[in-house]
């Protein structure tokens, strides 16, 4: 049979050290951007920015007008940057800082996408031209053009306060004139509005003599578009703190590399890492 070729135990030495030298430190490749420890400076950028996330936790409770289960995943998120504050000093690599960044980042994101916008102010050109023709409907025509939710809110607000009160009959028989010719100059879209909608009922509660349930049905819907400006903003609040999450770990590494990429919304990231 065959056999190997006997060497004599001096040939293998050349062998083992080769080996041996292969499997020391110096010839390991070096670890991943990721994974590598975070530089004094960096520690200290990130110990700065402790207090910075701890400002954010807090600025979650200014959020307002969700609704019972937004609210407590609201606070859920404020209770996960309270830990993500607390440990910051622990977190040794990029790799956990940047997967600590961004998996708050998208829980405020998607927080924020469960906030629906009920109510719109996309009016056709039409309507709008109509009611800033009439001096009774300019503001809530203003407010249209530009897409104000506050702005439309205190515009049928005031109208409804007018309406509390007496008035002579020529100014409501203009009020009147006003809102029928906006409603006639409306789309079905336009009237399928929170404004239309108003507008409509108001109208029906006039012409039959009704001005008190008039002035209700416009302060009642002014209450729903205050309601519905206060979780638009919420919605841009937490957008807006997702942004800054994302920018603190460029803040914290002092150095351009891939895994800062990761930090971007269109990132391809499989997988945030274990919970900090």
């Amino acid at each position: 049979g065959f056999f190997p070729v006997k060497l004599k135990w001096q040939a293998w030495l050349p062998l083992l050290a080769f080996a041996a030298l292969c499997a020391s430190p110096a010839f390991l490749p070096p670890p991943l951007p990721e994974e590598r420890q975070l530089s004094e400076e960096e520690r200290g950028q990130a110990l700065a920015q402790k207090n910075a996330i701890a400002d954010e936790a807090k600025a979650v409770e200014q959020v307002k007008a969700l609704a019972p289960k937004e609210k407590s995943e609201a606070e859920a998120l404020q209770q996960s940057l309270r830990d993500l504050s607390d440990k910051m000093a622990k977190l040794s690599t990029p790799k956990d800082m940047l997967d600590a960044l961004v998996k708050r980042a998208r829980e405020a994101e998607k927080l924020a996408d469960k906030i629906e916008d009920e109510l719109s102010l996309s009016l056709s050109e039409k309507m709008i031209s109509e009611m800033e023709r009439h001096a009774d409907l300019a503001n809530m025509a203003s407010a249209a053009r530009a897409k104000d939710m506050g702005q439309a809110a205190s515009a049928l607000s005031a109208l409804g306060k007018r309406l509390e009160n007496e008035m002579p009959l020529e100014e409501k028989e203009r009020l009147k004139e006003a809102i029928k010719k906006t409603l006639e100059a409306s789309s079905e879209k336009d009237k399928q509005s929170a404004v239309g909608q108003a507008l409509a009922k108001a109208l029906e509660h006039l012409e039959k003599g009704r001005q008190k349930n008039a002035a209700r049905e416009l302060s009642e819907k002014a209450q729903k578009l205050s309601e519905a400006e206060k979780r638009g903003a919420a919605k841009r609040q937490l957008r807006s703190l997702a942004e800054r999450l994302r920018s603190s770990g460029q803040k914290i590494l002092s150095q351009k590399q891939q895994g800062v990429n990761r930090l971007s919304k269109n990132s391809n990231l499989q997988s945030v890492g274990s919970k900090a």
